[in-house]
């Protein structure tokens, strides 16, 4: 005998209502990744970490590709609760680029890169408040986010990685956001406060955002905080000279084509002797899709420091050039190979790469990485 439509509609109701039925797990997210490297100087420095300990002294802007040969860059793990109208993040970063990334020697604080509280009141309106990774910069930590394996000597020089403080983005429409920031200084965990970094003032931050389509991203920001705040060498105790870094961030797609620039800007009013000292870098690159798994990325950086010793302490200024091989031959899986890296570094102490003898101004390298990565 045939079953009344009447009662199949009654019995599908609450079947339907079962499958749509929100569980507590439903809005937390988790994505995780490795990331290894091999590289080689092409100098044959006779100690393989010539990059950090060699004859030529510190290198700090090749922070995670830190050695000639092996070596593991990072282990990640991200953790997300992400409700209708509060949140909460956690990521965790290990490895030899965690404590370069994160600059920390606490055993917790030193495997923190982010861990804040969100608050949404509204679909435009958004509160973060804790420690969380900068607005700023063309770059990030996470490889394969980026066009090239290595990441650039700008984003490592002269942009900050993190903040401790309250962040706030009112997006005004679909291709108009604004985002703000109140927070201790620079890459710092927080545990001190406004005073952590010897004054008591806080560093104030403000980017406007613009992104008509997918072939125009434009990001524009600017950053300042008391004296020894931020990548200055003023005194710590200074809360009156205030120090500023200019960014603008331009980025976008056409068909197969990306292509990213950046441009930074840091002036600090008073350097000493009633002096203003300023330095800048630029960067730009190209990536382009041959197939759906492969495809060929360039980048070119140079950095300027009139005065030798603001950027790296070191040099005048620095040009790099970098030619990449990408080959993702599944989801999740990035394998690039940074088959030249030339640097160039310029003025009385460009001598800063090692070499069998001694040291060169000259650095070339070439660096395979593989990441896999998982939930992102």
């Amino acid at each position: 005998m045939a079953v009344p439509s009447v009662v199949l509609a009654q019995t599908a109701e609450p079947l339907a209502e079962e499958a749509t039925e929100e569980r507590w797990y439903d809005d937390i997210s988790l994505g995780a990744f490795a990331d290894a490297f091999y590289s080689v100087d092409w100098h044959m420095p006779s100690n393989p970490q010539a990059w950090t300990t060699g004859a030529a002294g510190d290198i700090p802007h090749r922070a995670y590709d830190y050695t000639n040969g092996f070596g593991l860059a990072f282990a990640g793990l991200d953790v997300a609760y992400n409700g209708e109208k509060v949140g909460a993040t956690l990521s965790l970063r290990y490895g030899a680029g965690a404590a370069r990334l994160i600059g920390n020697d606490n055993p917790v604080l030193s495997t923190i890169a982010q861990a804040f509280v969100t608050w949404t009141p509204n679909d435009k309106l958004t509160f973060d408040l804790g420690q969380f990774g900068t607005i700023y910069g063309a770059e990030v930590a996470e490889n394969w986010q980026n066009m090239n394996y290595t990441r650039g000597a700008l984003y490592y020089l002269m942009q900050p990685f993190y903040h401790t403080g309250l962040r706030a983005a009112y997006q005004v429409n679909d291709t108009f956001g604004l985002t703000a920031l109140v927070v201790n200084g620079t890459n710092l965990n927080g545990l001190g406060g406004f005073g952590e970094d010897g004054n008591h003032s806080p560093h104030l931050g403000l980017q406007a955002t613009i992104t008509p389509s997918d072939a125009l991203n434009l990001a524009v920001g600017w950053y300042g905080g008391a004296g020894g705040s931020g990548f200055g060498p003023n005194a710590p105790d200074d809360d009156g000279n205030w120090e500023h870094f200019f960014d603008v961030v331009v980025n976008g797609s056409v068909g197969k084509l990306s292509y990213i620039g950046n441009f930074d800007f840091y002036v600090i009013p008073d350097a000493g002797a009633g002096d203003a000292a300023f330095y800048w870098g630029i960067m730009g690159g190209l990536a382009y899709s041959l197939t759906d798994t492969f495809g060929v990325a360039g980048r070119l950086e140079y950095l300027d420091d009139p005065k030798g010793r603001y950027i790296s302490g070191m040099y005048d200024g620095l040009f790099t050039a970098t030619a990449t091989l990408d080959y993702k031959p599944v989801k999740n899986l990035a394998i690039r190979l940074d088959a030249i890296r030339i640097e160039k570094a310029f003025g009385a102490g460009a001598d800063i790469y090692a070499t069998k003898d001694g040291a060169s101004s000259v650095g070339i390298t070439s660096t395979l990485g593989v990441v896999v990565f998982g939930g992102y």
